[in-house]
């Protein structure tokens, strides 16, 4: 046989092999790929909840149910299609965000006239409460590590309460003042407890509440984000001043200043997603604070949400319209707009390939695919 024809014998099966191999292989490896949704495409309004009675506190999701805070109540809808699963008085009035650990809600409510405070653990399926811990204080902040509730106070204290049997296990008070309720005074982070009074952050012992390590700021932080990947702070000042801080041995990574108020603080592949009240959303690579893109947004940012690696969503105050930006570029990607006189009310929440948008009268939820989620995801 020649050298040409053993060539043509062996393409000649081998073609036909990897035909074949293709076809086989081709739908296994397509099935087993999630496709992002297209987002750029008009959207659909999957559902709406109507109701009078929101307030500034984010919605809360265990991906089965949406956590609606009004004025008087906590609500559970259904994700997929907005009824209302059950309704519970708060006994008070909410005063910071809802956790959700394991099958429970849990938040704080005060009682102004009667000068008593709780914190409320509710059954997520069911809305009856479970367990309600009396305080003579008012919590700003409340965390849960471990089998402990974490409350720190506006009279510069963090209590350690074990959850089980309601005892206070620690009651330290910090050396500085907490300043203010604006931005997050605590932050919790799995195994450590942040608390910022003054231009340092605290980082005290969620067994006993001593002092563990403090580390010097430039000024009195407006928001502070944990990058969990590094361990950093990323804090963000009132100035415009937005800076990289390890959070063992306070050595600072990088500084960079932009054109306003530092107000949000995303963490997005390897930069991260920053808003400012510039009405500008940056986006800065994490490693060294350089900056990648901006864009302008039609108003005051009240929050993000990052949908997939393609879309971000934005409210503005004073906008009737949810911009969609591309997060590798900035670019507007689509828009949703809402009749005329809708205002919004708190950040959006994205759940099951659905984003959760909070207006002045109530829930909208929108999505590209409304009752095709399970085919989508």
């Amino acid at each position: 046989m020649s050298k040409n024809n053993l060539q043509f014998s062996v393409l000649e099966y081998i073609f036909p092999l990897i035909f074949f191999t293709l076809i086989i292989i081709t739908p296994v490896f397509a099935q087993n790929q999630k496709t992002d949704s297209d987002w750029t495409k008009p959207l659909e309004n999957c559902w709406e909840y109507n109701t009078r009675e929101m307030t500034k506190t984010p919605l809360a999701s265990d991906n089965n149910y949406i956590f609606i805070p009004t004025v008087k109540s906590i609500k559970a809808v259904n994700t997929n299609d907005g009824k209302l699963i059950w309704e519970t008085d708060l006994n008070g009035v909410l005063s910071g965000e809802i956790l959700i650990k394991d099958e429970f809600l849990i938040f704080t409510t005060e009682q102004m006239e009667k000068n008593i405070s709780f914190i409320t653990f509710l059954h997520i399926k069911t809305g009856i409460p479970y367990k309600q811990i009396s305080l003579n204080i008012y919590p700003l902040i409340l965390q849960t590590v471990s089998d402990k509730t974490i409350v720190t106070t506006s009279f510069n204290r963090i209590n350690t309460i074990d959850t089980n049997t309601e005892k206070i296990l620690s009651d330290r008070t910090l050396s500085n003042k907490i300043y203010s309720k604006d931005f997050p005074e605590n932050l919790y982070v799995p195994k450590i407890v942040f608390s910022i009074s003054n231009k340092q952050i605290d980082k005290p012992s969620t067994s006993d509440g001593k002092l563990l390590e403090n580390i010097n700021l430039e000024d009195i932080p407006s928001y502070i984000f944990i990058h969990e990947q590094s361990g950093s702070f990323i804090i963000g000042y009132k100035n415009g001043l937005i800076t990289s801080i390890e959070s063992e041995g306070s050595k600072k990574n990088w500084n960079l200043k932009l054109g306003g108020e530092i107000v949000d603080i995303k963490d997005f592949e390897k930069n991260l997603i920053v808003s400012s009240k510039d009405n500008f959303i940056y986006s800065i690579k994490t490693e060294n604070g350089g900056k990648n893109w901006r864009t302008k947004m039609p108003g005051r940012i009240i929050g993000n949400v990052l949908i997939n690696k393609e879309t971000l969503l934005s409210l503005s105050f004073g906008s009737e319209s949810a911009v969609l930006i591309n997060p590798q570029n900035g670019k507007l990607i689509n828009k949703l707009n809402f009749e005329d006189g809708t205002y919004f009310i708190s950040p959006p929440i994205y759940v099951k390939d659905t984003v959760f948008i909070t207006t002045n009268n109530g829930i909208e939820a929108f999505s590209p695919n409304c009752g095709k989620k399970d085919e989508v995801l």
